[in-house]
């Protein structure tokens, strides 16, 4: 084993290292420390077996043994004789890091810790002055690269979010476009086909004239509302001067079939106009209407957020904004009393 900067700090030699072999064949005998049977490094010798021992080696042993490698009886450690040190000048060594040549004592005490420190510290690559461990470098490259990769995966999951974000409001914009396509050419209609024969079509399908006959008489749209999407039209209400008595305005649910709303269907949405009420599946939120005598409303049905709002068409004055439920609707007209009622489509004013 060879001291470097990757195994330890502690230099260690062998018959590798020697440039002049022929000397130190001629005393190598002598200069063998009793431990790890390398060159001895700073010689240390037993004062009761004189036996030798490199420092670093003896050193070692004393941390966890209070007694001479060779079972002496007594035991002290001192410098090793001038002889030892006069055999050991001898040599000419290859230093395990640099590879250059030097004697023994220069190489022993003082070059290799010198070359040691000059591998093991390294110029700090952010402040010009100073130095640091390599070791300690290697450890925060090798963190900067973990953070780095760590933030990487962060930036390319937000990426992707959004890029999921930006197609959503892609898919939102298209939706919007169609929405306003309708909003423009105003495709809503009455229906023909309602199953109540007294009333009359004018103004392309948009104006609904009805003779209420005492009941809660439904008609319907030809449109049908569903899907994740956003619906809104007004709607003006002419009761030609009657108070708006009796008068249920909203959607209900697709699978209501009836053709009396006598028995307030689950699922449904609407104002009461006469009681100045909007239904949520037959509980109540109040609100109050300024004009009982000419009704304009707009209706924005969001299934985006599942929510039904009504204003005042003319003004854009919110009446109420309630939570709905359900996927399929459709708009309806109905009243429970006599009365001639004309009900006219408007586009929207989103």
């Amino acid at each position: 084993m060879k001291g470097t900067p990757d195994d330890s700090e502690e230099l260690f030699i062998d018959d590798s290292t020697i440039i002049n072999i022929k000397e130190y064949n001629s005393i190598k005998d002598e200069i063998i420390c009793e431990i790890c049977q390398g060159i001895l490094v700073k010689p240390k010798q037993c004062d009761s077996c004189e036996s030798i021992f490199c420092e670093n080696c003896i050193n070692k042993w004393l941390k966890k043994n209070n007694s001479c490698p060779k079972r002496c009886p007594k035991f002290t450690i001192k410098d090793c004789p001038r002889l030892m040190k006069k055999l050991l000048e001898k040599l000419v060594i290859e230093c395990p890091i640099c590879k250059k040549e030097f004697n023994y004592d220069f190489l022993v005490y003082k070059h290799y810790d010198e070359c040691f420190n000059g591998t093991k510290f390294i110029k700090c690559p952010f402040c010009p002055d100073c130095q640091i461990e390599k070791k300690t470098l290697e450890e925060y490259q090798k963190n900067f690269t973990d953070e780095k990769n760590k933030l990487l995966k962060e930036i390319q999951t937000l990426k992707d979010k959004i890029k999921e974000l930006e197609e959503k409001n892609e898919e939102n914009i298209n939706k919007k476009k169609e929405i306003d396509k309708n909003k423009n050419n105003f495709l809503y209609k009455w229906s023909r086909n309602q199953k109540k024969k007294n009333f009359q079509l004018t103004n392309d399908d948009k104006t609904l004239k009805v003779e209420h006959s005492g009941c809660y008489t439904i008609y319907v749209l030809n449109q049908e509302f569903f899907d994740k999407n956003i619906y809104s039209f007004g709607l003006l209400v002419n009761t030609f001067g009657k108070l708006y008595d009796y008068l249920a305005i909203g959607f209900i649910n697709e699978i209501f079939n009836k053709d009396c709303f006598c028995c307030k269907p689950s699922n449904s949405f609407y104002l009461r106009v006469d009681e100045q009420t909007i239904y949520s599946n037959n509980v109540k939120y109040s609100i109050k209407i300024e004009n009982k005598t000419f009704l304009s409303l707009l209706f924005i049905l969001n299934l985006f957020e599942n929510s039904l709002e009504i204003r005042n068409y003319d003004n854009n004055c919110p009446y109420g904004k309630i939570e709905i439920k359900g996927n399929k609707f459709q708009f309806f007209v109905s009243k429970c009393n006599y009365g001639i009622i004309e009900y006219t489509l408007l586009p929207s004013k989103l």
